[in-house]
């Protein structure tokens, strides 16, 4: 196995993203982590089109999928983590939605859910008809009393900013990135968190009224197994707004 880049170097150059790209560094990729919510909080919350305090899944859970709209046909492709024992192992799934019926996930004991996709949309034109959601607790016409992600209307994928590790990932996180509806004019406030295994919130990053966009460098932060890190977003203003990350995911052997 090769050894990882210099964490000095990754920051001055572009070539390390290239190369893991094309497969040099074995056990090496990049994901790029989006979140939007269309109505910030006035106190920073988990930046999600949910647009309400995320709930982390503190125990492996039954979870379900399911559209808002009754002819919803398109398959989505779920990345989650799942609890075995105490370790987190990564899992993914694709499943054909029935509209507004909850359909359950193989696993019953899921404890995060990373990414959503449509890898069939419902239609040429329509990615899908209505709001997808995965949640759990009762349901009523396609949506559920938790949720613990979405696709909205119309769209790909999910963007809920938030990336958990499994128990054998390291993860490095090299950008983030920012952009409000109104810039400086929505008094916001903006915080690059984690949570690691023993449960305590770290801020690892704070931006105070961004002007529009903001791109933010990191000196390629290293993030442990089973720790969760996100972006939480406020505003005074309830503006929109949307956020990214970018990282390179490191699988252990």
């Amino acid at each position: 196995m090769q050894t990882i880049f210099n964490r000095n170097q990754l920051k001055k150059s572009s070539n390390y993203y290239l190369d893991i790209q094309q497969g040099c560094y074995k056990n090496f990729s990049i994901r790029h982590i989006q979140g939007y919510d269309p109505d910030t909080a006035t106190t920073p919350i988990l930046v999600s089109p949910i647009s309400q305090a995320y709930t982390f899944l503190s125990s492996g859970t039954q979870l379900y999928i399911a559209s808002d709209d009754n002819g919803d046909n398109c398959t989505v492709k779920i990345e989650y983590l799942y609890l075995d024992g105490t370790d987190r192992l990564p899992e993914t799934q694709e499943i054909t939605l029935t509209g507004q019926t909850q359909i359950a996930l193989n696993n019953a004991n899921i404890i995060r859910v990373n990414f959503l996709s449509i890898t069939h949309p419902t239609s040429l034109t329509n990615a899908s008809l209505g709001d997808i959601y995965i949640g759990y607790g009762s349901w009523t016409l396609g949506i559920p009393t938790n949720k613990v992600n979405m696709i909205e209307s119309g769209k790909g994928n999910s963007r809920t900013c938030l990336f958990s590790t499994h128990t054998s990932q390291n993860a490095y996180v090299v950008d983030w990135n920012i952009a409000y509806d109104g810039g400086g004019s929505a008094n916001a406030i903006c915080e690059l968190d984690m949570i690691n295994g023993t449960g305590v919130e770290k801020n690892i990053t704070t931006v105070v009224t961004p002007d529009g966009f903001q791109y933010e460098p990191l000196p390629a932060l290293k993030v442990t197994p089973n720790t969760d890190i996100y972006v939480k977003c406020s505003a005074t203003s309830n503006k929109k707004v949307w956020v990214s990350f970018t990282l390179i995911s490191e699988d252990i052997e």
